[in-house]
């Protein structure tokens, strides 16, 4: 199914000192056809490089927006229809973003530092029901498993109080590792997110990103920070999530396109999740209290 095919991972950066600004985190610079802004990969361009384009066409998922915050340009995501092939979200990433075939192959940007926050500048329209996420992960490669640890996550989602007017997004990245220094930063984007299908006329507009702060040689509090674990990661028919927080309500699993693909309940601290719907690649989980604040944002991968 097309629609499956369109998960997005990745992201590249190059980050200046202690400013720690994404490269074109204003969106003023674009090139390429489709237009992309540069720095960034985004779903169209991703479709019009590979085999896909000639079934779907030319597509608008992301387009140079000239009502910026600042500057002179912003980014516009909207979730579009394409065709016969059904209603899409938008999705950028910072970094390249290709279709091998039918599997998403993306690569990570060496990264140092520990950032606290992200904050960026959002407006537009979310269809009631959906919502927006911008998603931020720190990862380090860990030689003695041959795998990816998850240092940090965060996760902010737009939803239908989103206006017209632009309006400041700040939210903080959780670190489950502390002490270890991460090697790649990965950044999405996406314009819905739902249980079934994106909602057609959902449309945002953001601009203006920063990441900042440095946690640094901080010490993790316990009543703010959960530890959680996947497992069997990657897994291939179901994978347990389970976490220390006595908190701990419900598990939310996303595609990379910001698909809600299940909302579990989590008994004595965990969850099992049956994947047999998931296709082959990344996921992204958040664990939530009963008031919907995030305890964690971690993430495991599916292997069939």
């Amino acid at each position: 199914m097309i629609k499956k095919l369109l998960s997005i991972a990745l992201v590249t950066a190059t980050l200046t000192g202690n400013a720690q600004q994404l490269t074109n985190s204003g969106f003023e610079t674009w090139a390429g056809s489709p237009s992309t802004p540069t720095g960034w990969g985004t779903i169209d361009k991703a479709i019009a490089n590979s085999p896909l384009g000639s079934f779907i066409g030319a597509t608008s998922f992301v387009t140079k927006s000239s009502s910026p915050h600042a500057g002179s340009f912003a980014m516009m995501l909207s979730t579009s229809s394409a065709g016969t092939f059904g209603t899409f979200p938008a999705a950028a990433v910072y970094g390249d973003l290709e279709l091998v075939g039918t599997t998403p192959a993306f690569t990570g940007t060496p990264y140092t530092l520990s950032p606290s926050s992200v904050s960026y500048y959002a407006k537009g329209t979310v269809i009631a029901g959906d919502s927006a996420p911008s998603i931020l992960f720190l990862t380090k490669w860990n030689t003695t498993t041959n795998k990816r640890d998850t240092i940090a996550g965060g996760v902010d989602y737009l939803n239908s109080s989103l206006t017209s007017t632009y309006t400041l997004r700040t939210f903080p990245i959780y670190y489950q590792i502390y002490g270890v220094t991460p090697d790649t930063i990965n950044y999405i984007i996406s314009s819905s997110v739902v249980t079934s299908s994106p909602a057609l006329g959902t449309s945002i507009t953001v601009d203006d990103i920063t990441i900042s702060g440095n946690v640094a040689g901080i010490t993790k509090n316990a009543s703010t920070q959960a530890n959680a674990v996947a497992y069997p990661n990657p897994a291939t028919s179901q994978i347990t999530i389970a976490t220390t927080s006595d908190k701990a309500k419900f598990v939310n699993v996303y595609d990379l396109t910001g698909r809600l693909m299940s909302k579990i309940d989590m008994t004595n601290k965990q969850a099992n999740i049956d994947l047999n719907s998931f296709n082959s690649g990344m996921y992204i989980y958040t664990i939530v209290d009963a008031n919907n604040a995030v305890l964690t944002t971690s993430k495991f991968n599916v292997s069939k």
